[in-house]
């Protein structure tokens, strides 16, 4: 499936360089030019009078005869759905529907190979819906591959519940030539694949697809010497990196990764704690009174999607600050709360505020997480 879809892969058109942004104005269907090897091999450190191989990823199916509940858990959840081929078959209910973007100058159009995103008054000129970014929670960013090195991030999104077309953050100002979408060139493109995936291909963009969305191995590293050895022999080592009990700052920095880590964020960015989510957190006093014990899988199930119910955050929150309760860590500061001192706390603590600004009936909100 992935190598025919590639051969939707863009190749005509007119490209303004700026450092390393490429305008583009329009992308033509041809000859798949991107190779999608297996990932790289990723030494792990093991001894050598166990003759180990060394490890390479396997993918999520490799972990599902020893770990099948979280695998499941995990299948589900909008981590391994943050990259797919944008095909009626995999998008399922999620997939749009042709036809005018409603409010733009843009037309949807499909045929035998798929989405293509043209202009109203020049459908020749179109950029393939190869894949889609993002899990559909709220909405839907369409890439196509260009040549070996650069994807184009088409010029409108998707909202999969309100079924409408915005246009994709940080393209609201168009720029001449910028009709469908921009090119990005590596290192970006391949930053951005990276988020979206388990593992890095050797040559090219994009991996096999079964290592498409954040699996197992993305936090866990590379799986084969780990399934080698428990094959042999339940007792450690286990040659594989366990998470759980890391800390707070560890956990941080891996999440960081592509939730963005505070190094990362930059000047013009520092107030979106709710988009940055480690960011927030690390400035929060929770965070920085807590001994290393506040991380982001105190909240979250890092196998499962992010909880609704307020109820499990604010239990969290009463672990440290309800009275004669003793906390789970030796922490630097402890206070009460004077107004409600049995819950709600995320409401007040934790607002949600919007990602972007607002186009149409477009809102996408997330919960602040610099806790004050």
């Amino acid at each position: 499936m992935l190598y025919s879809i590639q051969n939707r892969i863009c190749a005509s058109f007119l490209v303004v360089l700026t450092a390393l942004l490429f305008v583009v104005v329009g992308c033509q269907p041809s000859k798949p030019t991107v190779t999608s090897p297996s990932p790289a091999p990723v030494k792990v450190e093991a001894k050598a009078q166990e003759n180990l191989p060394t490890a390479e990823y396997v993918g999520n199916e490799a972990c599902r005869p020893c770990h099948p509940a979280i695998t499941h858990d995990h299948e589900m959840s909008n981590h391994a759905k943050t990259l797919r081929v944008a095909s009626k078959e995999v998008l399922g209910s999620q997939y749009p529907k042709p036809g005018e973007a409603s409010g733009f100058e843009y037309r949807i159009t499909e045929d035998k190979e798929g989405l293509s995103l043209a202009l109203k008054e020049n459908t020749k000129s179109r950029a393939p819906m190869v894949y889609a970014f993002g899990a559909g929670k709220n909405a839907l960013t369409f890439v196509c591959p260009y040549q070996e090195t650069g994807i184009v991030e088409l010029r409108m999104s998707y909202h999969t519940k309100l079924k409408e077309w915005f246009i994709t953050p940080g393209q609201l100002t168009k720029e001449k030539g910028a009709e469908l979408g921009i090119m990005w060139d590596e290192p970006i493109a391949k930053h951005c694949i990276s988020c979206h995936t388990t593992a890095h291909p050797m040559n090219g963009l994009f991996p096999e697809d079964k290592f498409f969305g954040v699996g197992c191995e993305r936090c866990h590293g590379p799986g084969s010497t780990h399934i080698a050895v428990m094959h042999r022999t339940n007792k450690p080592p286990y040659y594989i990196d366990k998470k759980a009990n890391i800390g707070g700052i560890a956990t941080n920095e891996l999440c960081g990764v592509c939730h963005r880590r505070t190094k990362d964020v930059k000047e013009g960015e520092k107030h979106l704690t709710q988009r940055f989510q480690p960011f927030g957190l690390a400035l929060s006093k929770c965070f920085k009174n807590s001994s290393n014990w506040l991380t982001c899988i105190s909240c979250h199930n890092p196998h499962k999607d992010a909880s609704t119910d307020s109820k499990g955050y604010n239990a969290v929150c009463a672990r440290c600050h309800t009275q004669g309760v003793t906390p789970p860590a030796k922490l630097t500061r402890i206070a009460i709360c004077p107004k409600q001192p049995q819950g709600n706390c995320v409401q007040c603590h934790m607002k949600p505020f919007p990602v972007r600004k607002k186009q149409g009936n477009i809102n996408i909100e997330m919960a602040d997480h610099y806790i004050r």
